[in-house]
């Protein structure tokens, strides 16, 4: 079978010197910087709040594997005082490659932007210095229009605008006074900085169009999870809910909506309503989600893209004026792949950024990775990267001998896929594989080996 994506190289990186695991990849907008995160995990903090271990990790795109350079908050090596900056769920600038949005975490959380200056050798430490004029807590200083009070920060998204040439922000956070809700520095939202407020929906302010069953509880609705996409003129969002029966689902909005909302559930008893993780892809007209496998006791995945705008709705107005003319409304939906896997997977290890699939940025491709050869017992499944081509309506499985592949992510032009892994296939060991930036390395076999968790760049080409 020929496939239509195939991969030139992998890379792999490493913090060799602290031996981090490290998680959630993602590269700036040139493709020349990746950074990585070191993660507090779960199970820690339930042992102890102040258990703050985050930090950021940045490596040159084709630089060697062990060239790591760490970001200090207090650097003093005379005295042996390395303080990093405690932050984690970062993106990076879609229209600048130096800067980076990132939330400091802690006791005091705080969605920040900061600028990179240079990555440097300095008294024989690896460092990130950072541009001092670009350094902002954009929910105090008045940055960026938010005025926040956050008591927690769940996650952010960030959009480019091509009409107003600028990124902008959304967050979902928990104020100081409980109320969760996603804010943006949109101008759209100039007059009203607030999305959505979960406790509008708790209140049963909300609605759903043409459903005869809405996830939307009047008791209690959590927001969980979202995502956002421009189209045209309009704002699309999509949030991931829980409600009373702590089942997950998935709901649209869109820019001409009032204050309904579209639940994204199938009356196809093969779908489970417990919908997680919803994906735009880059034109906004198909989400991605995954779906709880009917099998009682079940923690994978079924992965179901769902098709939002037919060829003759050219904007939001024709789509709302269709369901409006519609006494039912029912999506379309595909079904991509089967035994997906989400943080519920590793247990309480992961954090709620877990990305088990991504779309391309301009192109309809989906990429995926899932379980094979599943051993409860034994603990010996495989976690390949595959992808499927809506255009060609065929995909396949990516030649990447990685194993325990997880956070997945695609640099801004396409070139490069970015997972997290541990180890490497057997058939690749005995073959001595080596990545393609670690050959003439010392110790390079420690990014073969099944310890902690490495960074991994596949460099992609496109028939």
């Amino acid at each position: 079978m020929l496939f239509c994506i195939k991969v030139d190289y992998v890379n792999a990186y490493y913090d060799i010197e602290n031996k981090y695991d490290l998680y959630n990849p993602q590269m700036n907008n040139e493709s020349t910087i990746i950074s990585a995160e070191v993660y507090t995990k779960k199970i820690d903090l339930v042992k102890s709040k102040k258990a703050n271990k985050d930090e950021l990790i940045f490596f040159n795109n084709n630089g060697n594997s062990f060239e790591s350079f760490q970001l200090f908050k207090t650097f003093k090596p005379e005295y042996k005082i390395k303080v990093p900056y405690h932050s984690g769920f970062l993106s990076w600038s879609k229209y600048d490659p130096k800067i980076i949005y990132s939330i400091l975490t802690g006791d005091q959380p705080q969605f920040t932007l900061s600028m990179l200056d240079t990555l440097l050798n300095k008294k024989k430490i690896n460092q990130v210095e950072l541009n001092e004029d670009y350094k902002f807590k954009m929910m105090n200083d008045g940055w960026g229009d938010f005025e926040f009070d956050a008591k927690y920060i769940y996650m952010h998204k960030v959009l480019f605008d091509i009409e107003e040439d600028n990124d902008f922000n959304y967050v979902l956070f928990r104020e100081i006074y409980d109320d969760v809700k996603i804010a943006t520095n949109h101008p759209q939202y100039l007059e009203n900085t607030t999305i959505i407020n979960e406790k509008d929906l708790n209140q049963g302010d909300g609605s759903c169009f043409k459903a005869s069953e809405c996830p939307i509880s009047s008791s209690k609705t959590n927001l969980v999870k979202f995502d956002v996409s421009k189209n045209g003129d309009d704002l699309d969002f999509v949030f991931q809910i829980r409600n009373d029966e702590y089942q997950n689902s998935i709901i649209l909005y869109r820019g001409c909506f009032d204050s309904e909302y579209m639940p994204i559930i199938s009356n196809n008893g093969d779908i489970s309503k417990s919908q997680i993780n919803p994906v735009f892809n880059s034109s906004g007209n198909r989400i991605s989600f995954l779906s709880r496998q009917n099998t009682p006791g079940s923690i994978l995945y079924d992965l179901y893209v769902v098709n939002l705008i037919g060829e003759d709705d050219e904007d939001c107005y024709d789509f709302l004026e269709k369901v409006n003319e519609n006494s039912s409304f029912n999506f379309n939906y595909q079904l991509i792949d089967s035994n997906i896997m989400d943080e519920d997977f590793y247990g309480s290890g992961e954090r709620s950024n877990f990305t088990s699939h991504c779309w391309h940025p301009d192109k309809d491709i989906l990429f995926y990775i899932k379980t094979e050869n599943a051993d409860s017992n034994t603990g010996g499944a495989n976690h390949p990267i595959y992808y499927f081509d809506f255009d060609k309506n065929k995909g396949g499985k990516l030649n990447i001998p990685t194993k325990n592949n997880k956070y997945i992510s695609i640099s801004d032009d396409g070139q490069y896929l970015l997972f997290s892994f541990i180890g490497i296939e057997d058939e690749a060991n005995k073959n001595n594989f080596q990545f393609n930036n670690s050959k003439g390395l010392d110790k390079a076999d420690v990014l073969t080996d099944f310890g902690n968790n490495k960074i991994g760049v596949a460099k992609l080409i496109y028939d």
